[in-house]
């Protein structure tokens, strides 16, 4: 998983990291650390998370 140089996970605007599958949200991901803006980054991961195991295998 890439990370930034302060170890944060970098992930894109619908919280993907560069691996396929895996999703980060929150403190982790670096910022301003408020739980308000973790929970609407949980929710963005956990709906691509969801996609993302109802997309068929054959469809990548």
């Amino acid at each position: 998983m890439q990370l930034s140089d302060k170890g944060e996970v970098i992930v894109n605007r619908k919280q993907e990291t560069n691996v396929p599958g895996v999703f980060a949200a929150g403190d982790v991901t670096g910022g301003v650390m408020r739980i308000s803006a973790a929970i609407g980054e949980g929710v963005v991961a956990a709906l691509g998370a969801y996609n993302y195991i109802k997309k068929p295998y054959w469809r990548t």
